[in-house]
């Protein structure tokens, strides 16, 4: 039905979620610096204290890097309508996941423009940066503008399926939002698409959609996973540094009966980001069986900036979550399962919790069976809260919720990691 925008190989490659093993992770996220140290003998005797004699970082100063003297704020805890239609689910089967598969090699493609497409969109979809974009296109962007019909070469490390023009009906109660969030693309997209059509339209108008399925929709398709697969609308990046940067496009996390969003207005995030805590949280949900949802803090507003009181939570890439509880105490066999599952996806930078809380968390893990090696990777506990060490750092005054910092997409170098 539709016209077709761009073309490069037939078979797309499988991106299957990743397994819960963080020994697998660690091995492969390349990212949490040098092996760390044996912890020395006789630590562990006091869980608030730096452990003596461990290597301190020079480089890395907890409390700089999240949100220094940061508390669980208590007040808002407005459950509000958190319901965008941003966020599409599908159901798969229950099956176990898959083993992740190798990285393609990369490919030659030729990617026709989209209306409305930017540099970095593009290079999302790919799997590549807008540097090399412009190396491998002479005069590309002239003028700072890219034109709808023209193409680019891209050796692309991801090949999704072709995008293509369709016409789609408007149904009786939809939004421009929903249809957005129903093909996978920005609304203000969708609104360029058809600047003809009335803001507000009647069931039965045709409007122009340029569709954009993702590795990931074609890899779900063909082999269902055991947890859920999210359609999260492209177009929500991060710029600039977690303390100092903004967020352009932001996504909202959706409503979920698996979360409780506290503050719907700062639950705003990047694509990549809002997709990792989706799939992280769907991990923890189907592996805890938690009885209660868990409740969602801050993230960031829409455009991103300066979110009081925190000094971070400027770029979509970070999120505060309380600890899961049994009546009024912390759950830490489900708090572990919590941090086991974000740092199973291999996207996550840091989980901010207090030095002083990281002994139960480490007990926990031990108890449900964690190696040793996992957890030299997963904790900084017992080597000392200023410690280069471990996924989980400490930062003053997260003692009832973590502050879990995503990375920044692949394609993204407008985004600085810390």
């Amino acid at each position: 039905m539709g016209l077709c925008l761009s073309f490069g190989s037939a078979s797309p490659a499988s991106a299957a979620l990743p397994g819960p093993a963080i020994s697998e992770v660690a091995a492969a996220r390349g990212s949490t610096g040098p092996a760390p140290a044996a912890a020395p003998a006789g630590v562990g005797a006091d869980a608030g204290a730096d452990a003596p004699g461990a290597p301190v970082s020079a480089g890395f100063d907890p409390d700089a890097a999240a949100d220094d003297g940061e508390v669980w704020l208590e007040g808002d805890g407005s459950e509000g309508d958190a319901g965008t239609g941003e966020v599409t689910v599908v159901e798969p089967a229950p099956v176990p996941d898959p083993k992740p598969e190798p990285k393609p090699e990369r490919t030659w493609v030729q990617h026709r423009i989209v209306p409305g497409e930017s540099g970095l969109d593009i290079a999302e979809r790919y799997g590549v940066t807008v540097a090399e974009l412009k190396r491998w296109n002479k005069g590309y962007g002239k003028n700072g503008q890219l034109y709808a019909g023209r193409s680019l070469k891209v050796h692309a490390r991801l090949v999704p399926p072709p995008r293509e023009k369709i016409l789609v009906k408007v149904n009786k109660g939809d939004t421009w939002g929903k249809i957005a969030a129903r093909h996978g693309v920005r609304e203000k997209d969708l609104r360029a698409w058809n600047k003809s059509v009335p803001t507000k339209f009647k069931a039965g108008t045709a409007l122009v959609v340029y569709t954009n399925p993702t590795v990931d929709d074609e890899a779900a398709a063909a082999t269902p996973g055991a947890l859920p697969q999210f359609n999260v609308p492209r177009g929500g990046y991060a710029i600039g540094a977690p303390n100092s940067g903004r967020l352009a496009g932001g996504v909202q996390l959706p409503d979920s009966e698996m979360y409780k969003l506290r503050r719907p207005e700062n639950a705003y995030g990047t694509s990549h980001a809002v997709k990792v805590v989706l799939e992280s949280i769907a991990r923890y949900t189907r592996d805890a069986k938690p009885d209660m949802p868990l409740e969602i803090g801050d993230m960031s507003k829409q455009g991103g900036g300066r979110l009081r009181p925190h000094s971070s939570h400027r770029t979509g890439r970070d999120i505060d979550i309380r600890l899961p509880k049994v009546g009024d105490e912390i759950d830490w066999r489900a708090a572990w399962i919590l941090v086991r599952s974000f740092i199973a996806s291999g996207e996550v930078t840091y989980i901010f919790l207090d030095y002083s809380q990281q002994r139960q968390l480490h007990r926990a893990a031990k108890a449900a069976g964690a190696t040793d090696k996992e957890l030299e990777a997963a904790i900084q506990y017992p080597r000392g809260s200023r410690t280069n060490n471990g996924i989980v750092r400490h930062a003053k005054g997260h003692t009832v919720h973590i502050h879990v910092r995503v990375k920044c997409a692949e394609a993204n170098d407008r985004c600085a990691s810390d």
